[in-house]
């Protein structure tokens, strides 16, 4: 997955995760980090333009036996994301991620249902009964249980198995180090609506290696499953001294053109 805006870049960075084996990746369609154009990349057809944009371009770039992810990261009003979900549709992604805010499971069962493309969501669940309420209204065509988040693997297998009796396939979200992808590897492995498998580009730069005793090994675009005992992975020695515990995020707010608070 990539945040850059540079077209030619972008291009480069899909084809070569393409090159590296992988499938899919994410494309990033939840608007400027800061507003280029005094506001006008932030209204409904500029904003919607760029993005179908981007979309296209990547498309071109990787060919299609490879697929997209688009995350909208909870960035589009309902408008935005009927609009430019039906627009995208015919670039074939595999996934339109949170395109609303997912506090109101009526608009996103309404976003999913006048859109064809499938929508992924639940990243920030924190209850089963959130995941019951999604499939009641058939919201959603893949779930994002965050083993880290829901309550651990027990949780998360309880929602892969209400998931599995309503067809929806699970895609566990995991944008932190190797303890949460040692731990989704393990629920990938054993449930038999698997989607897909988020991995975080720090997760392939070996800026985390040194973590763990012994790194995850990527073949032909696929993570390997350890399997030594527990969820595979041994914490190194002095990891604690190696990773001091920090904000991954930080606690500046995004702004809009005016100095509103933006969703990201």
């Amino acid at each position: 997955m990539t945040k850059e805006n540079d077209p030619e870049a972008l291009k480069q960075s899909y084809q070569a995760l393409k090159d590296h084996g992988f499938t899919a990746a994410k494309i990033f369609v939840n608007g400027p980090v800061r507003s280029e154009k005094n506001g006008r990349d932030e209204f409904f057809c500029g904003r919607i333009e760029e993005e179908l944009e981007k979309v296209e371009m990547i498309r071109e770039a990787v060919g299609k036996d490879f697929d997209l992810i688009l995350e909208t990261h909870r960035g589009m009003t309902k408008p935005e994301a009927i609009t430019f979900g039906r627009e995208a549709a015919a670039f074939r992604p595999m996934v339109l991620e949170d395109p609303v805010t997912p506090d109101n499971l009526d608009t996103m069962a309404e976003v999913a249902s006048k859109i064809a493309v499938p929508i992924a969501t639940g990243e920030r669940f924190i209850n089963i009964k959130e995941f019951e309420m999604l499939f009641r209204r058939d919201a959603a065509s893949y779930v994002r249980p965050d083993v880290c988040a829901i309550g651990g693997i027990t949780a998360a297998k309880k929602i892969c198995g209400m998931a599995e009796a309503n067809d929806v396939l699970i895609i566990p979200h995991n944008p932190l180090g190797p303890v949460s992808t040692a731990a989704c590897l393990q629920i990938c492995a054993s449930i038999p609506n698997f989607g897909i498998q988020e991995l975080p580009g720090f997760c392939l730069n070996g800026a985390e290696d040194a973590m763990v005793q012994k790194p995850f090994t990527v073949k032909d675009g696929c993570l390997i499953i350890p399997d030594a005992p527990g969820i595979g992975i041994e914490l190194s020695e002095h990891a604690c001294e190696l990773y001091p515990l920090k904000d991954r995020g930080g606690l500046e707010a995004k702004r809009m053109f005016d100095g509103s608070v933006k969703d990201w």
